[in-house]
């Protein structure tokens, strides 16, 4: 209808962070809070990866951890085995969402899995806001096109965005480098330009354009009396 268009996106609800040092594990935990959507998404670059640490005559098992919270996705059980990563990737079950945001807090990288599937763009998933929202390193994977999660972690240095599976084991070795040298992982999240994806800035852009068309029809009333 001629009329602009206003896109004002989903944000996060702060949460409290309260993370004790103690409860820090020994190995790297990776975490995947949610569903996984076969037919849009895929975990074996990551799971790839890992395989291609261990070639490096490194013991995946003690080091690393990848944790999928919810996915309960039967034929990855398969995968797991065939890459003998039993001991290293385990699905988990459902939790509360409190609890959820609890360990993405404690977690030392926060896998995201972007589209894999071209044609679709601005994939915004919900648990990207919490991922921002825990300040914990975001490893986004992915193949599509769709640079949108990319920009936004590089804009935020919330994390990085890579598409292969020796991208990825060259991150986590060079993660695993940082872990045994600090005894965690560095985060270098810029804070007020993740700030910027939160429900009081979400609700304030909403709220200045609900101002704004409330001023134009306010306009328009006037004009339409002044012609009569």
């Amino acid at each position: 209808h001629r009329a602009p268009v206003y896109v004002v996106r989903n944000g996060y609800q702060p949460s409290c962070r309260n993370i004790d040092a103690s409860e820090r594990s020994t190995r790297i935990k990776i975490s995947y809070t949610g569903t996984i959507y076969p037919n849009h998404q895929t975990i074996l670059p990551i799971l790839d990866a890992l395989v291609i640490v261990r070639r490096q005559n490194i013991n995946i098992g003690r080091e690393f951890e990848l944790n999928m919270y919810g996915v309960d996705q039967t034929y990855l059980d398969k995968e797991i085995s065939e890459r003998r990563l039993e001991g290293v990737v385990f699905q988990r079950e459902r939790l509360p969402r409190s609890e959820i945001r609890r360990i993405q807090q404690q977690s030392d990288i926060l896998l995201l899995l972007n589209w894999e599937t071209s044609g679709e763009y601005d994939i915004f998933p919900l648990k990207f806001l919490e991922y921002l929202d825990a300040r914990r390193p975001i490893l986004a994977t992915g193949k599509s096109e769709d640079i949108g999660v990319a920009n936004i972690l590089q804009k935020t240095k919330a994390g990085i965005s890579i598409a292969s599976s020796a991208e990825i084991a060259k991150s986590l070795l060079n993660v695993r480098l940082q872990f045994k040298k600090f005894g965690n992982i560095v985060y270098e999240g810029i804070e007020n330009e993740i700030l910027g994806y939160s429900f009081d800035n979400s609700s304030g852009q909403l709220e200045t354009i609900l101002q704004n068309l409330l001023l134009s029809m306010d306009d328009k009333q006037i004009l339409a009396k002044n012609k009569q």
